[in-house]
């Protein structure tokens, strides 16, 4: 019983967590997930094009306001006898739990989310790409990631102990 419980589990995790999509792409619980987050964080999330846009100019704005910021602190700190450093990516700038913005969804950017290349999306509070997986383990589907390695550990550790 104990053997098909496991072998069941560690097979139904696999499965969940290769067909759950992280991505924003024609995923409403992704949407419905990023809302929630809007209003835990206080974020005002854009609703029109127009919104939208203006969130864009208010990120853009303050990432160029920060830079100087920082650009002059080192420039002062060092004399004015040292060059400029190059310039970091814009996600350097803001706090961890700060809204951002995603040059390439063109969509407000909730706290640790990241762009995919692989799947081609922006994820939430994205953890990692899996290649056994096949997919970004982030916020839709780590529950299935960490209970399918919990169940392989599990098995592993019945299966050496009926061994023995």
């Amino acid at each position: 019983f104990l053997t098909c419980y496991l072998a069941g589990n560690v097979l139904f995790h696999y499965f969940m967590c290769v067909t759950t999509k992280s991505i924003h792409v024609n995923n409403p619980y992704h949407e419905e997930a990023v809302r929630q987050l809007a209003i835990g964080t206080n974020y005002d999330y854009p609703e029109t094009q127009a919104e939208k846009e203006l969130r864009q100019r208010e990120f853009a704005s303050r990432v160029r306001a920060r830079r100087a910021r920082i650009m002059e602190e080192e420039h002062s700190f060092h004399g004015g006898n040292r060059p400029a450093v190059a310039v970091a990516a814009a996600w350097m700038y803001l706090h961890p739990t700060e809204w951002g913005w995603c040059g390439r969804t063109n969509l407000p950017k909730p706290p640790r989310s990241h762009f995919d290349y692989v799947t081609g999306g922006l994820v939430l509070n994205m953890d990692h790409y899996c290649p056994w997986m096949f997919n970004c383990v982030g916020y839709l589907n780590y529950r299935h990631f960490v209970s399918f390695l919990l169940f392989v550990v599990f098995a592993m550790i019945y299966v050496f102990f009926m061994n023995i």
